[in-house]
């Protein structure tokens, strides 16, 4: 009987989860396969199914995972391939949400509060634009609030088996996206040992060998191209693009006549099919001696397939050099250019997710996100409903949109509810500091929560030019977490206070 009680709010979640992925396909919304040709995070797929593992070593710009994704599934289903992945991603999007419902119960969340908040979030328009697309993004999620679970049951229980779960998705994140560096996998490391509630030998044993692999995927970088990181070009790139961003095009053009940034920072005065343009490129190769190494990954400067610019060339990461001293010198030179475009980011960061590229299926969810984001409904209706068009008014159209003091106080309100679930979290985490010895379980999780709450949307929008609302999704889920342990905790006060009753209450109950 008491499984029956516990069990069916997770077959309503699982239900859920199927009956809105099939009304989705139903009105056609299908795998958007344009990044496997048109993202510069991924590799060509020519290399993908005829040179994977060579592209993989020599691979400097993204971490090597994802790419080994996709050239696996092109060589297992060279034909229907499609289907591999819209199947692998529907499965990605059954363990998020049996996971977030776990999480929650893990962290005491009465089943209904945790079935309600999980379903809610299934049915999640941006949710099912993401499980869409193919893309490392989606499969971040499950990968953390897994990782999430197998933590708190780390520190609960002490299980080697537990252990090795979170330390090889911890791997795994650190191997499929760059802003999980080496130094995370660390950190998140010490954080358990210091929590002292396993042995320091335990820890040690579990999660050396994803620490081992990480660490050599790191220092063949290092030894092959003189980083210590699995995306040079992609930050460095990323923070070029924010340093210029605001920068008028004449101050850029005297700076380039002057000599003082280089030929990269030039492209947009000069204009990328000029003459000029073009010899200072030539210029730049000579002096870089940038010779054919026979390894098609470095030699490329285009890709074959859709022609478009190889980010993984050797000729991108000899520009890397040029273009942090560019960045370095307009921030110096121009801060309030930098800060005018952190502000545009952070802002548009709460905004309904994602703005940074095009996405065919939202003209099936136009009216459905519409309803769903109701906050920005009043929004989309003054700027003529084009709000939820396929690229929900891009990155560089963003100061375009219309607001009047009705949407400003909206946004305002978004804002105060996602720093209100983050103030709750640390509130609950200083409490349990004082509590027993489950509620400091429940307070490593919610340190691991409430930092990636942070760490992962604010580094974000330090070295990257766009996707700040992008980069906030990913870690939804644990404001959902955390949002729920706060209505849980004003549940079982408010009990309190109506029983009048004093009787003692668990260690459990009291982190919460």
């Amino acid at each position: 009987m008491k499984s029956a009680r516990t069990s069916w709010p997770l077959a309503v979640v699982i239900l859920t989860f199927l009956l809105s992925r099939a009304v989705a396909y139903v009105v056609g919304i299908r795998m958007v396969l344009r990044p496997l040709y048109q993202g510069i995070q991924i590799l060509d797929p020519q290399l993908l199914r005829h040179h994977l593992l060579e592209s993989i070593f020599y691979l400097h710009s993204q971490p090597p995972l994802f790419n080994l994704f996709l050239g696996t599934v092109l060589k297992a289903f060279p034909v229907h391939f499609g289907a591999a992945f819209q199947v692998f991603y529907w499965i990605a999007g059954l363990f998020l949400v049996t996971g977030l419902y776990t999480l929650m119960r893990r962290l005491q969340v009465p089943p209904w509060l945790a079935c309600g908040l999980t379903a809610y979030f299934t049915v999640n328009p941006t949710v099912i634009l993401l499980e869409n697309w193919l893309f490392y993004t989606y499969l971040i999620m499950p990968l953390l609030v897994w990782a999430a679970v197998f933590l708190h049951r780390f520190v609960s229980d002490g299980r080697n088996s537990d252990g090795h779960a979170l330390f090889i998705l911890m791997g795994v994140l650190v191997l499929t996206k760059g802003i999980f560096h080496l130094f995370w996998y660390l950190f998140i490391t010490l954080v358990i040992i210091f929590s002292r509630r396993v042995p320091l030998k335990k820890v040690l044993s579990v999660s050396v060998l994803p620490l081992v692999i990480c660490t050599t995927v790191y220092a063949k970088n290092l030894i092959l191209f003189g980083s210590l990181t699995t995306s040079r070009v992609w930050m460095v790139y990323g923070l070029g693009g924010m340093a210029v961003r605001y920068i008028p095009a004449e101050t850029l053009a005297e700076y380039c006549r002057a000599g003082r940034i280089s030929l990269v920072a030039c492209g947009r005065p000069l204009g990328y099919g000029s003459a000029e343009y073009r010899r200072r490129v030539a210029d730049f190769e000579l002096k870089a001696d940038l010779r054919p190494t026979g390894i098609a990954v470095l030699d490329q400067v285009q890709k074959p397939t859709s022609g478009l610019p190889n980010w993984h060339s050797q000729r991108f990461l000899a520009s890397t050099d040029l273009v942090l001293a560019d960045s370095l010198f307009l921030l110096r030179e121009h801060p309030e250019a930098y800060l005018m475009y952190l502000r545009q980011m952070f802002r548009m960061m709460f905004y309904p997710a994602p703005t940074d590229v095009t996405f065919p299926n939202r003209r099936f969810l136009e009216t459905y996100e519409n309803v769903y984001n109701w906050p920005f409904a009043w929004e989309n209706h003054i700027n003529g409903g084009t709000l939820y068009t396929e690229k929900l008014l891009l990155w560089y159209e963003f100061e375009r949109r219309r607001t009047d003091a009705l949407s400003c106080l909206c946004l305002i309100g978004v804002m105060l509810f996602y720093a209100m679930i983050f103030l709750g979290g640390i509130k609950l985490f200083m409490q349990a500091r004082y509590r027993g010895a489950e509620a400091r379980v429940t307070q490593v999780l919610l340190f691991f929560m409430l930092f990636h709450i942070f760490y992962v949307p604010f580094i974000s929008n330090f070295f990257s030019w766009l996707a700040g609302n992008r980069y906030r999704f990913v870690i939804e889920p644990f404001n959902l977490a955390v949002m729920a342990v706060i209505l849980t905790a004003c549940f079982k006060g408010q009990g309190r206070k109506s029983s009048g009753s004093g009787a003692p209450h668990t260690d459990t109950e009291s982190s919460l």
